[in-house]
């Protein structure tokens, strides 16, 4: 038995690094989700309404893909579809 670093509730814990219960792990997920996709509007809402800045972003695109790359974020549903979202762009702004 274990307490959740977050909220304080006693859970149990199957292995012994886990540190929060598993509603704050999902809460802390979806949170994470919604950021990125806050994100992927933002930048999708820049790139399509022909902002002046479209050639600053289409040099920036390959550093965020590597830096949001699934690969570097255990395969978080976040990193993939903030993944997805940029390679698009990518495409699109060729």
């Amino acid at each position: 038995m274990k307490v959740c670093a977050t909220c304080g509730v006693g859970f149990v814990a199957r292995e012994g690094w886990k540190r929060v219960c598993p509603t704050c792990y999902r809460n802390a997920k979806q949170t994470e989700l919604e950021a990125a996709r806050r994100a992927a509007d933002y930048w999708r809402e820049r790139a399509l309404g022909g902002d002046a800045r479209l050639p600053e972003m289409k040099e920036m695109l390959p550093r965020l893909i590597r830096l949001c790359h699934p690969d570097r974020h255990g395969n978080s549903e976040a990193s993939n579809a903030a993944t997805q979202f940029l390679l698009t762009l990518r495409d699109k702004t060729k």
